[in-house]
């Protein structure tokens, strides 16, 4: 049990940040199901961030508001990102 703790845990920890990172980052693409199945849902109830996007850069031709939506969902990925950095409090190494 110590080994565990004091060897394979921190040296798993960097790949345990990046898989969070990039789930956390696939489960706000979910754009393809929504589309198909639903276009946004009864009155906007599957509607994300995602195909907000989507509809007003190309079915509302609003591209500004787009973009900014587009900004939005960067920042909340970045925020999730930084806590997660935050609370597991090891600063990953890139350096190879």
């Amino acid at each position: 049990m110590e080994e565990l703790l004091n060897i394979t845990w921190p040296l798993l920890a960097p790949t345990t940040f990046f898989v969070f990172v990039m789930a956390t980052i696939s489960t706000f693409q979910t754009f393809g199901e929504i589309y198909a199945m639903t276009s946004g849902g009864p009155v906007g109830s599957t509607t994300t961030l995602v195909y907000l996007i989507f509809v007003y850069g190309f079915e509302r031709y609003e591209m500004g508001y787009a973009a900014a939506i587009a900004f939005v969902l960067f920042f909340i990925i970045l925020a999730l990102t930084l806590i997660n950095m935050f609370i597991t409090q090891k600063k990953v190494n890139y350096d190879l």
